[in-house]
């Protein structure tokens, strides 16, 4: 447990209340899965056992959505934005970091 997680629940904050958990489906996410680059840096989006996961140099997360396409990496200070082309289809993603932001390009 962390210590975020300590806290809320010493001071019995529901969470759901606060941000309510969103569920999507595997048809929702299908589009995200791929591969994405940004420079020589290779980011793997996968859908398994029913969650969305994100594999980097870094290791490996859960993505837990946020919004429709605004998802953040479990055990890891990292928030991903999936962004459209004109056409409507993933084009790439943003990785927001405490530091910076790096923009991958989908190429799978």
């Amino acid at each position: 447990m962390t210590l975020q997680e300590y806290t809320l629940v010493k001071y019995q904050v529901d969470l759901d209340k606060i941000a309510p958990s969103l569920e999507l489906s595997a048809k929702a996410v299908a589009p995200y899965v791929g591969e994405y680059r940004f420079k020589d840096e290779v980011m793997k989006v996968a859908y398994e056992k029913a969650k969305l996961t994100r594999a980097s140099p870094g290791g490996k997360c859960e993505l837990c959505p946020l919004t429709q396409t605004k998802f953040y990496c479990v055990d890891a200070d990292v928030e991903l934005m999936f962004n459209m082309d004109n056409s409507g289809r993933v084009a790439g993603v943003t990785a927001k970091y405490p530091d910076h932001i790096d923009e991958y390009r989908k190429v799978k």
